[in-house]
């Protein structure tokens, strides 16, 4: 493996993103453990109450040690640009859904050996520009994923891959044509879903301000303000997830 030059840049995971896996998930434990003691030591419950905490906690005990692992994996995020090629440890596959496996590989990827890169766009009102932008990395030594919810200037980094190895982005080896196909269907379902999903957001929040009309009427203004409140953050999801196209 060739050695780390002076001029090597290195690319590293967005530790505020880190931290927010770390902190969510202790959250997510704490929450678990309170309500496995709960049913445990509070002798007042009946057996209803406690098979109901039970399996409340369960959830969260799964999204709790998710997250752990989640950031775990993403702690270890890091792309040197050498001049021989890169040396990264990164997620394979395209994207990171909940619950799904995040799977890390390290590899020493030589220039001659990059097959292909391709630049993916989805609504996410998470992420810079209310847009995740995915570039994958076809390699023969694996394929990894890199987004810019994650990366710390990812674009340049893809800039770096594409001027050094001489592929340019979107375009891929032709023994690698047909997982770039799948890809973009893939991506074109995800939009569609997601757009959908912002549909879904405005119909809701919709209805939400009916009821906050309704609220009104009645004076009831503390649950007319909660309300309206949700109403605004469905609507404004909403509005990103069907108007971004990209």
């Amino acid at each position: 493996m060739p050695d780390l030059s002076a001029s090597a840049l290195v690319f590293v995971a967005i530790r505020g993103r880190v931290w927010v896996a770390r902190i969510g998930g202790g959250v997510f434990l704490l929450f678990a453990v309170g309500m496995d003691l709960l049913a445990l030591l509070v002798h007042e419950l009946d057996a209803v109450a406690i098979g109901l905490l039970t399996i409340l906690s369960l959830p969260m005990w799964a999204f709790g040690l998710w997250m752990l692992y989640f950031a775990s994996n993403f702690a270890c995020l890091r792309a040197t640009v050498q001049e021989e090629g890169l040396q990264v440890v990164g997620l394979t596959g395209r994207r990171i859904w909940p619950f799904r496996a995040v799977p890390r590989r390290e590899a020493f990827i030589p220039w001659s050996s990059v097959q292909g890169l391709l630049a993916t766009s989805v609504p996410n009102p998470t992420a810079p520009g209310n847009a995740e932008r995915t570039y994958i990395l076809y390699s023969a030594q694996g394929d990894f994923h890199f987004t810019n919810l994650h990366w710390v200037d990812v674009d340049r980094l893809m800039d770096e891959i594409s001027r050094r190895s001489g592929r340019a982005l979107d375009t891929v080896a032709p023994a690698r044509q047909p997982d770039a196909t799948r890809l973009r269907a893939s991506v074109k379902r995800e939009r569609q879903f997601l757009r959908a999903v912002g549909w879904v957001c405005v119909i809701l929040a919709s209805l939400f301000a009916l009821a906050v009309v309704a609220m009104l009427g009645e004076g009831d203004y503390v649950v007319a303000g909660k309300v309206g409140m949700i109403a605004a953050m469905l609507f404004s999801m909403g509005i990103v997830l069907v108007r971004r196209k990209s």
